[in-house]
C-alpha cells in the first residue's frame, strides 16, 4: 500500500538514526566485495544484469566452460534471496525483523567464499560471494516508498535522475528520499574503493574485511533485538507491522 509522503517524512526522520548508516554499511560492503572480486576472479557478483548478457554470449558462442562458471553465479544470487526471505519475512525495513540472523549467514558465505578463493577453487567461491550478496539484497527492498537495493546502483541513479528531472520541471522533490539514496550511492563507493586497495595490498583475504563487518553487525544487533522488550500479546498484527507516528 503507498505510504503519503507526509508519513513517509515522519517515519524516515524517525528512523534515520539506524536506517541510514545501515544502508551505508551494507552498499559498503557490497561495494567492497564486488571490487574484490572482480579483482580475484573476474566476474562481477553483486547484481546480475551483466552477468546475464555474458550468459547470453557464453550460450551463442558455445563456451561450455564459462558459462557453467557463470550459470553458478546466476543460481547462487537469488539462493540467497530467498533465505533471506525465509530468515526475515517482510521485504520492509521494520525494526525487530531477524537482520541479525541474515547479517550472520551472510558473514558465514563471505567466510566461504575467502576460504574457497584462497584455494584456488574459483567457481565455488564466486557463487558463495554471489549467495552472500542475495542475502543481503535480499534483506529489505522497500522503505516507505523508497526502493532500497544494497548491492547495485542501477536504481539507486534511476531515483536520484528522476527526481533531478522533477526539481528541473519545478515540481517538488522528497529531500530525505535523495538523501538516503545518495548515502546508498556513497557507501558503495567508498566499499569499492576500500576493496580494491584492500585487494591489491592483501589478496584473497581482503573478503575477511566485509566477512568480519557483517560478523560485527549481526551479532550487535541480534544483541539489541533481544534487548527489546516482547510485543503486547493483545497489540494486534496490523498495529506491530508499522512503527508509531506519536513522538
Amino acid at each position: 500500500m503507498p505510504v503519503h509522503p507526509a508519513v513517509a517524512r515522519r517515519l524516515f526522520y524517525r528512523q534515520r538514526r539506524w536506517v541510514i548508516p545501515g544502508v551505508m554499511l551494507l552498499a559498503a560492503v557490497a561495494g567492497f566485495v564486488d571490487v574484490a572480486v572482480v579483482a580475484l576472479a573476474g566476474l562481477p557478483v553483486s547484481h546480475v544484469s551483466g552477468t546475464v548478457a555474458r550468459f547470453a554470449g557464453d550460450a551463442a558462442s558455445g563456451d561450455v566452460g564459462d558459462l557453467l562458471r557463470v550459470a553458478t553465479i546466476l543460481a547462487a544470487f537469488p539462493l540467497g534471496a530467498m533465505i533471506s526471505g525465509l530468515v526475515i519475512g517482510s521485504t520492509r525495513v521494520l525494526p525487530g525483523r531477524r537482520y541479525g540472523v541474515a547479517l550472520l549467514l551472510e558473514s558465514a558465505a563471505l567466510g566461504a567464499a575467502t576460504w574457497l578463493l584462497g584455494r584456488h577453487a574459483v567457481h565455488l567461491g564466486m557463487a558463495m560471494a554471489a549467495l552472500a550478496c542475495g542475502i543481503q539484497n535480499g534483506m529489505a527492498s522497500g522503505f516507505y516508498g523508497v526502493v532500497l537495493r544494497t548491492t547495485h546502483l542501477t536504481g539507486i541513479l534511476t531515483d536520484l535522475g528522476v527526481s533531478l528531472g522533477h526539481r528541473l520541471r519545478g515540481g517538488s522533490v522528497a529531500w530525505w528520499r535523495v538523501g538516503l539514496l545518495s548515502g546508498v550511492l556513497a557507501g558503495f563507493l567508498a566499499g569499492g574503493i576500500a576493496g580494491g586497495v584492500s585487494t591489491h595490498a592483501l589478496g584473497t583475504d581482503a573478503l575477511l574485511v566485509p566477512t568480519l563487518v557483517c560478523l560485527g553487525a549481526g551479532l550487535v544487533y541480534s544483541w539489541w533485538h533481544w534487548r527489546q522488550p516482547p510485543v503486547r500479546a493483545a497489540e494486534p498484527a496490523s498495529a506491530r507491522s508499522l512503527p508509531r507516528l506519536t513522538a
